[in-house]
């Protein structure tokens, strides 16, 4: 089994991952809503793709706007500040 090519890539999965579990959402959801393809988590977190900075700033700024209010974001995880009001 591969691991994520890069530290912002495994950032982002963990950023994920709390996300889902905060808002009750799949992973594939949020991949769909954010990439346009439900895999794309996957594939990133067994290392069989790469992003590009803008693509994993796109998706953080993403998770930032629609962080569940109630959940804390990753302590070690950079967040952007949310351009949007947070979901509840």
């Amino acid at each position: 089994m591969s691991e994520p090519k890069s530290l912002l890539i495994s950032n982002l999965i963990r950023t994920a991952d709390r996300f889902c579990v905060a808002s009750g959402q799949s992973k594939a959801t949020v991949a769909k809503t954010v990439f346009g393809r439900g895999g794309h988590f996957d594939d990133l977190e067994q290392g069989r793709r790469d992003m590009a900075t803008g693509t994993y700033e796109k998706a953080m700024q993403w998770l930032s706007d629609h962080w569940p209010l109630h959940a804390p974001w990753p302590q070690d995880v950079a967040r952007p500040e949310p351009l949007h009001e947070a979901a509840e």
